[in-house]
């Protein structure tokens, strides 16, 4: 299997328990992509599963926040949140 295969495929089956801990063991969100260029976040968006592509972001966004990267990090977390507020109505 290839590096990041996991991530990609929890995407697209819509296995937010499985993504999680595949993210927190390590894994980088975009260290496969499928043959037409997919990455695990274009997969889950795709397939309709919109709490992988919740958790996909919020890890993304843990990833790059820092203090000197504060007002990009709270865009992101705006995209986050609307996108969960969006996916609930």
């Amino acid at each position: 299997m290839e590096p990041g295969y996991e991530v990609y495929e929890y995407s697209r089956r819509g296995s937010v328990a499985d993504l999680h801990e595949v993210l927190r063991a390590g894994v980088k969100p975009d260290e496969f992509l499928a043959y037409d260029g997919s990455t695990a976040l274009v997969i889950a968006s795709r397939s309709g599963h919109g709490a992988c592509v919740q958790e996909l972001l919020a890890f993304v966004l843990l990833l790059i926040c820092e203090p000197r990267m504060a007002p990009q990090c709270f865009i992101m977390l705006l995209v986050v949140v609307v996108l969960k507020l969006l996916w609930l109505a």
